[in-house]
């Protein structure tokens, strides 16, 4: 696989940071954003992953 989208998410109780940047250009998709632990925060992760075709995203949880 050629993943060039890395979504990095920071997982807590309440909320969750994230992170998307592309790696082939170097660009920032998105600067650090939150989202809380619920439906509808999740649905916000997923309304922002979906604008990429889904074989180029590489997404990585850290627990902390």
């Amino acid at each position: 696989m050629n993943h060039s989208i890395f979504v990095g998410i920071d997982v807590a109780k309440h909320h969750h940071d994230a992170y998307i940047f592309d790696s082939k250009t170097g660009e920032v998709i998105t600067e650090h954003f939150k989202f809380n632990n619920d439906s509808g925060g999740f649905e916000s992760l997923v309304t922002l992953i979906n604008q990429f075709p889904n074989n180029s995203v590489l997404i990585g949880v850290e627990a902390t």
